[in-house]
This record gives C-alpha cells, structure tokens and sequence, in this order.
C-alpha cells in the first residue's frame, strides 16, 4: 500500500481534509518501515472509524495508529502460534502476564510524570490512580480480554487529555497553531481555505500534545 494509497483512504473516512500534515506522514512512514501490511493499515484506519463516538472528522491518524499497532501485534502473535504458548504466572494465562506487565510499565510512566514539577501533575495523579483502579480490578485466575483492558487504558488517558487541555493557556494553543502553520505553509498553495483550516484543527491536539510531552499510551504503544 502506498502513501498516496494510506492517505486517500482515511480521508474518505473522514470526510474533511485532502491532506497529512508532516507529523501525520511520520505515523504513515513508520506503518510502512515496520513492514505492516496493506490488509493490517486498512482495517486498523477502518476500525478507528467505526469504534469513533465523536464526529468523524475529529478522528486523526494517532487513533488508527493505536487500532494498527493492536492488530499488527495480534497478527504477528498469530502467526507465531503464540496464542496456543501458556505460561503460568500466578494462576494466569500468558496473556494475562503481558497485560499486567504493560498496566506496571504505564504506571511507572504516570508515576514519573506526576513526580516531575509542573502544573499538570495533578492530572497525572489522577490518571495514574483510575490505571491502579483498573489493574486492582482485575481478578486473579480470570482469562482477560486484551481489547477490553486496553479500551479502559485509552479512556484514562483521553479523559487525562481532556483535564489538561481544558487547564492550558491560550499562549501554549496560539504556540502549537502557528507551528502547524508553519509547518504547512509549503502545502497551503495546494489546498482550499476549508481543507487548511480542517487539517489545522485536526492536528491541533497532537502539537499540543507533542510540545507538553504529553503521551497517549496503551497496551501496544511501542514506546513501552
């Protein structure tokens, strides 16, 4: 599948928009160096769509990402046979392992950031806690559903965006749109004034993010 390809496909989804800003395209690059294939990209951004309870063209390229990596891992597990591999550790499957081992290590990385000084750390605390109240949760000797335990670890972390973003400055929002338009200033001759305007507010959440160091982790996130 081709860039061109990826980007004509989630567009249709989305409805609004023609084209990936430059941080967009480093998401689509990595799908492509990682070797994922067409079948994978495409029902991951597919998935992102369908699963989306906001309006449609709010959905952008990091939520598919999560939806791809998921599958990728899933398929790759697959292929390896490692589902039919158990290993028992303190009564769980080997699936079970793999989830509490991710729930500790985005807990490390909630604790790390709520100890760091700033103005948001109670809102890592507050993220870090309902993470704790999910692996608590869990009872021991039950089979897990990956995808059930990886949708709760999402919502803590968009609803700890959602706290955030709401406490940020209007100097921190102006900083992260300028970037974007200077960063699609080459692109702009080539897009109609809806279509620049669309692509800026799509990609707002991610700059801002991305200047906040703010990361929207799961169980699949590769920076684990």
């Amino acid at each position: 599948m081709s860039r061109p390809e990826i980007e004509r496909l989630f567009f249709s989804k989305r409805k609004r928009g023609l084209m990936f800003s430059p941080k967009e395209w480093m998401v689509v690059d990595q799908w492509l160096s990682d070797g994922i294939p067409f079948e994978v990209i495409e029902k991951g951004i597919e998935m992102a769509f369908s699963k989306c309870k906001i309006p449609l063209f709010k959905v952008n390229i990091y939520q598919c990402d999560s939806e791809i990596q998921r599958l990728w891992l899933w398929h790759k597990q697959n292929r390896k046979g490692a589902a039919s591999r158990r290993t028992v550790v303190s009564g769980a499957s080997e699936n079970n392992a793999f989830i509490a081992e991710q729930l500790d290590k985005i807990a490390g990385h909630l604790r790390r950031k709520r100890d760091l000084p700033g103005q948001y750390v109670e809102f890592y605390g507050r993220m870090l806690e309902a993470l704790v109240k999910i692996k608590n949760d869990i009872r021991p000797g039950v089979n897990l559903d990956t995808f059930t335990i990886n949708n709760q670890v999402e919502k803590v972390f968009n609803d700890g965006w959602i706290m955030i973003r709401e406490a940020l400055e209007s100097g921190i929002i102006d900083e992260a749109r300028a970037k974007l338009e200077s960063e699609l200033k080459s692109m702009k001759p080539n897009m109609t004034p809806k279509a620049y305007r669309e692509t800026i507010d799509a990609s707002l959440d991610e700059e801002l993010q991305d200047l906040l160091g703010f990361d929207k982790l799961n169980l699949f996130s590769l920076k684990l």
